[in-house]
Order: C-alpha cells, then sequence, then structure tokens
C-alpha cells in the first residue's frame, strides 16, 4: 500500500521534531524517517551525555589543581555509576520522542536502513 506525504523529515532529533510538528500543525501529511533510536544525537549520544562525562571529568581535574591548596584526599571516578547516571535520563528518550511524535505527525513510520 502506497502513502503519499506532503513532507518526509529525516530524522527525529530536536531539528526533525520541530519540523515535523510545524508541518503537522499547518495540515501537511508529515512522516518521518530515523534509522536509529527516536531522539536524536544531542539527546542520546552527544550534547547530553557529553555534558555528565565531562563535568564529572572536571571535578576531578578541578580537585587535583586545588590538592596542596586546602583540598586532600583523593578523588575518582567510578564509571560504572556515573554511565548508569547517565543512562537514567538518556534511556527513556527514545519511547517519549516516539509517543510525542505519534502525537504530532500525521502519519509515522520507523525505518531502519540497511547501511
Amino acid at each position: 500500500m502506497m502513502k503519499k506525504f506532503d513532507v518526509l523529515v529525516i530524522g527525529s532529533g530536536p531539528a526533525g521534531s520541530s519540523l515535523a510538528g510545524l508541518t503537522s500543525n499547518k495540515g501537511l501529511q508529515t512522516a518521518i524517517v530515523e534509522s536509529r533510536a527516536y531522539g536524536g544525537t544531542c539527546p542520546l549520544r552527544g550534547c547530553n551525555p557529553k555534558k555528565v562525562l565531562a563535568s564529572a571529568a572536571k571535578v576531578i581535574a578541578h580537585a587535583e589543581n586545588m590538592r596542596g591548596k586546602g583540598i586532600e584526599g583523593s578523588t575518582h571516578i567510578n564509571w560504572q555509576d556515573l554511565i548508569a547516571f547517565k543512562q537514567s535520563f538518556v534511556d527513556p528518550v527514545p519511547a517519549a520522542e516516539e509517543k510525542a511524535y505519534r502525537n504530532k505527525v500525521s502519519q509515522h513510520f520507523r525505518v531502519k536502513l540497511a547501511l
């Protein structure tokens, strides 16, 4: 069965989400194509997760820079706990984004692209 759309949004990141909402609200038949988990690079693999990891590294660097200047003792990163913390806000994103897209767009497709 062939379906026709006015707009095909490639990618489900923040830009794709905004575009899908705008075009759908204007009455255009809109579809989304996504080859990875919903949400895009920034929320899932880029900006947001990176900030957690970079912040932990900064804490260690600041403590090391202040050692002997009133800061004593050793500080280390428990990577298992840090990654679990990061995942606690990354893991819910795909399901929440998919639900939001289903509410935003006229039709919704998830397409796995073969590379």
